[in-house]
C-alpha cells in the first residue's frame, strides 16, 4: 500500500528545538504551522521587531502572521536545514539587540 503524502510527513517531520525568543533569528528557524486541520508545515520567520515597550519580540512568519514571545520565553522552533542566511547575519543581531527600547 503506498504512502500518503500526510504519512511522509509524519515519518520525516524535524524534531522542534527550544530556544529562547530572543535566541531565535530570522531566515535560521521557523515554526510549525497547519491551516485548520491541514497538513503542517515549517513557517519561516522572515523578520522580527521589539514592541513598542521593549518587553516583547515580533516575528514575521512567511506567510505574513505574526507571533509574540517574551525575550526570556522559551519557544519550540525547527531550525531549518540548508537556511538563506544574510552575509551580516551576526552583525544584524547584535543591532537587533541594541535596538531594545529601554
Amino acid at each position: 500500500m503506498p504512502r500518503t503524502q500526510w504519512q511522509h510527513l509524519q515519518e520525516n517531520l524535524l524534531e522542534p528545538v527550544t530556544l529562547k525568543a530572543i535566541d531565535v533569528r530570522p531566515y535560521a528557524y521557523a515554526l510549525w504551522c497547519c491551516i485548520e486541520d491541514g497538513v503542517p508545515f515549517a513557517n519561516d520567520i522572515v523578520c522580527r521587531r521589539w514592541s513598542d515597550d521593549g518587553k516583547h519580540i515580533w516575528w514575521m512568519l512567511d506567510t505574513h502572521n505574526f507571533a509574540k514571545y517574551e525575550p526570556d520565553e522559551l519557544v519550540e522552533v525547527i531550525e531549518l536545514e540548508n537556511p538563506w542566511l544574510p552575509s551580516d547575519f551576526e552583525a544584524e543581531h547584535e543591532a537587533f539587540l541594541a535596538k531594545r527600547p529601554p
